[in-house]
């Protein structure tokens, strides 16, 4: 499969994935190839099934790997097929 230069080595990276404004937000954190940590959002704020972005899982991934959402090389998203949120990932 050609990359067109877009593939790259994820050893070494830290991928933030996120997934919200669906079903059960959530966010998991990937370190040199290696899961480090993951949460759904509910599991902070209590709401079941909470859907809203995963603020707090977000943290929860960033502490336990001690870095900053600065650090992360990339950023993943999951969405729903049929939602386009407009989402500010700087805050």
């Amino acid at each position: 499969m050609p990359d067109n230069g877009r593939r790259k080595n994820i050893m070494g990276d830290k991928i933030l994935g996120i997934s919200a404004f669906y079903h059960d937000s959530a966010a998991a954190l990937v370190v040199d190839g290696q899961i480090v940590a993951a949460a759904q959002e509910e599991r902070f704020t209590r709401i079941k099934h909470d859907y809203y972005f995963p603020t707090n899982a977000v943290a929860y991934c960033l502490k336990e790997a001690g870095i900053s959402a600065e650090s992360a090389s990339d950023w993943m998203w999951f969405g729903h097929g049929g939602t386009n949120p407009e989402v500010d990932l700087t805050r």
